[in-house]
């Protein structure tokens, strides 16, 4: 079995690897990550960038009541790194955004002997203007958590169908992103 770090650096690599094959969006830079404030994980030529956060909940559970998607259908959003972006990003022409997906699997992540594509069963993409995070407060450790309801509530999506799963676009955004994630 992998340790729960392992499989979330396993998983990460897995979704940012099925979007770039999917969908118009490249990994940042390597080098630009190793002189940059900001690591944002993916852009969009000429000057959109990604923060992905991923979650994943499995198909089954040994031995367990199976826990409802919701307990899964949330994502901590780190408000260090909020700041620094926006602070780097202020006098520039580049554009933040969140890509929230949520994963299904075929086991629970942890239990898995290795993790692949094949792996996922299937993934809802959300893609969000950045300043979604201001839904919430944070909390006293420093963190955001955001969750699907409170997105779904405040936000409109055009939905596409994709590969194992569907691409929501939020709808004041979606002109703009388009051309990154057209299938």
């Amino acid at each position: 079995m992998l340790s729960n770090g392992s499989v979330k650096n396993y998983l990460e690599n897995v979704h940012l690897a099925y979007l770039c094959e999917n969908f118009n969006l490249d990994r940042y830079p390597v080098q630009q990550h190793q002189d940059s404030v900001i690591q944002p994980d993916l852009v969009g030529q000429p000057n959109a960038l990604f923060e992905l956060k991923s979650r994943m909940f499995p198909q089954t559970q040994r031995g367990k009541r199976k826990r409802p998607i919701s307990d899964f259908a949330w994502w901590k959003l780190d408000i260090t790194q909020i700041r620094s972006y926006e602070e780097h990003i202020q006098n520039t022409d580049l554009r933040l955004y969140w890509i929230l997906l949520l994963g299904q699997a075929k086991d629970e992540p942890t239990r898995m002997r290795n993790v692949s594509e094949q792996s996922i069963l299937h993934r809802d993409v959300y893609v969000l203007p950045w300043d979604a995070h201001n839904l919430v407060n944070t909390a006293q450790s420093g963190d955001k958590h955001i969750g699907l309801s409170r997105i779904k509530r405040n936000f409109g999506f055009s939905t596409t169908d994709i590969l194992k799963g569907h691409v929501h676009l939020e709808e004041t955004i979606e002109e703009e992103l388009k051309s990154y994630f057209v299938i």
